[in-house]
């Protein structure tokens, strides 16, 4: 249900136009404060009795006599289509008397419609799929709930910040006035992550190769592989180049794709930003990747393909090395056989290779994959109270069981040794209830990682753990308001242009013999004066 007073809207709009030509982004650090609107919501609640105040147990009670409308920008993934009588949304209706509606846009048109509806000014009530840099031009505009103003009225969420140490990962994602505006989901017990590197198992033996560890033993693999299927290309990928170079660019020790940000990594040794598309490591990763591309190596259509001809492909055998995410081989094996006519197809997850530095292709991530926004004209709502009980149940025990599990003794069954486990493994739970998915589970049970994975890939990911694979994001960067209009003016040309010569570099569009020409024009797109801006704020809030 959306709400939102006149004045806002009349406001609002003006201040949109202009900030939607800078996307920037920006990040703090401070403590949780309450808010004049939290205090007042809280002495709301009080008055409502008990019928409106979420009980601090596990056992859900209804959130009111009547029931509540919330509205969900909702990402639709092609492999599983919302369903309205999906089980977790009957669920949902019945357990708290809460009827979710999902405004369903196609995973391919998502992001344009987003940014659409955030500068429309009139949003749902939540907006799933969304970061913080999505949102930072935003929140002058006081379109965002700044939802670190009302923990102390989120039992739930504020249990599971403690019990999983969250601090970080949340204060590294506040705005310069010390709040964050946005809540963890998808979001996993610890630093791990299920987008990596995944093989056709049976191949890498039938062809008497050994498992690559090394970005140059992919290289090779796959020059092997290509012998063997001359036809076909055994890297490809799906959502566009951002999601396969956000894998490659660890291994040279830079960032790409969906790592790239703002275009700054941290310098540790020097306690300092410098920015990482003009470094011979970011060039040393377009060389590979261009080379790749140039041998018939990698798929030519890896900017564009769609997700559902990406996965034909895989079941067809047509593919041999792609970087997907862990849980997606359980579907192409169980596909895979009879669709490839090889009853011996296995599709597996490998240790993420390293590259010439020594560096693994994990890289620097957070606990959690996704994100939600919740829309500020909530708390005008006269049932505000409820609604943020609502979101804050998500992260209630029973709320990861079943957003992640389903129902005990329906979809999971809790085995001998404690743990949860889906009952039928042939089953897709997802594309039948709901869940679990990016956009409906909030807080990833503990035991979901675990379920249906084989002893391979249990081990697998504790080896990744012990070998620290993964690593925490770079210290935030605290902006000011006009510091953030100083980095738009550079940032969103700057961006595009990276951009545009990275995938020109890879297709062999632009010669690597125009490199400083590249760097040069980046330097002319304000690179150095966002170098200064970036290191005169972090040195300010060290």
């Amino acid at each position: 249900m959306r709400q939102s007073s006149k004045l806002r809207k009349w406001f609002i709009m003006p201040l949109v136009v202009v900030m939607v030509v800078s996307l920037f982004v920006g990040c703090g650090s401070g403590g949780e404060k309450e808010s004049s609107d939290s205090k007042e919501s809280s002495s709301s609640a009080e008055k409502s009795g008990d019928k409106n105040t979420q009980k601090n147990d596990e056992a859900s009670p209804m959130l009111g006599d009547q029931p509540i409308t919330v509205t969900m920008l909702y990402s639709d993934n092609s492999n599983y289509p919302a369903q309205s009588d999906w089980m977790i949304l009957t669920e949902i209706k019945e357990r708290l008397n809460v009827d979710l509606q999902l405004e369903t846009v196609p995973e391919s048109d998502y992001v344009a419609r987003r940014t659409v509806t955030l500068n429309s000014g009139d949003l749902p009530d939540i907006i799933s799929k969304t970061f913080g840099h999505d949102i930072s031009p935003y929140i002058p505009a006081e379109l965002i709930l700044p939802i670190s103003d009302y923990i102390d009225q989120m039992p739930h969420f504020k249990a599971f910040i403690e019990k999983y140490d969250y601090h970080a990962d949340l204060d590294n994602a506040r705005e310069a006035n010390g709040k964050y505006y946005f809540l963890p989901i998808n979001a996993n017990p610890q630093r791990t992550n299920s987008h990596g590197w995944m093989i056709r198992m049976d191949q890498v033996e039938e062809y008497g190769l050994k498992m690559p560890t090394t970005m140059d033993e992919i290289y090779e693999a796959a020059k092997v592989w290509k012998e063997h299927n001359p036809d076909d290309y055994p890297i490809s990928n799906r959502f566009t180049a951002s999601n396969i170079l956000s894998k490659i660019a660890p291994a040279f020790d830079t960032i790409g794709g969906w790592t790239l940000g703002n275009m700054f990594l941290y310098d540790q040794a020097a306690d300092n930003f410098f920015f990482a598309p003009a470094t011979e490591a970011y060039k040393e990763m377009l060389l590979w990747t261009n080379k790749l591309y140039e041998e018939g190596l990698l798929d030519p259509e890896f900017t564009t393909l769609d997700s559902t001809l990406y996965e034909e492909r895989i079941k067809n055998g047509e593919q041999f090395i792609m970087v997907d995410w862990i849980g997606n081989e359980l579907r192409y094996n169980r596909d895979g056989p009879e669709q490839s006519g090889n009853p011996d197809y296995n599709v597996q997850p490998f240790m993420p290779p390293k590259g010439p530095r020594g560096t693994f292709s994990g890289g620097k991530i957070n606990k959690f994959e996704q994100s939600w926004v919740i829309s500020a004209a909530v708390a005008e709502r006269d049932d505000f109270d409820l609604v943020l009980q609502f979101i804050d149940w998500f992260y209630s025990d029973e709320a990861a069981e079943l957003t992640s599990f389903g129902r005990e003794g329906v979809d999971f069954e809790i085995l001998d040794n404690g743990r949860k486990e889906f009952m039928d493994f042939d089953l897709d739970y997802t594309a039948i209830n709901g869940v679990p998915q990016n956009s409906l589970t909030a807080r990833k049970d503990d035991d979901l990682f675990k379920s249906r994975k084989t002893d391979y890939v249990i081990d697998l990911f504790t080896q990744m753990d012990e070998e620290g694979v993964f690593s925490p994001k770079d210290p935030s960067i605290t902006l000011t308001d006009l510091e953030k209009e100083e980095e738009g003016f550079y940032r969103s040309s700057l961006n595009d242009y990276v951009l545009q010569k990275t995938e020109e570099f890879i297709f062999g569009v632009e010669s690597f013999d125009n490199w400083d020409a590249f760097v040069a024009e980046c330097e002319a797109k304000g690179s150095g004066d966002l170098d200064v801006l970036y290191n005169t704020a972090y040195d300010r809030q060290k």
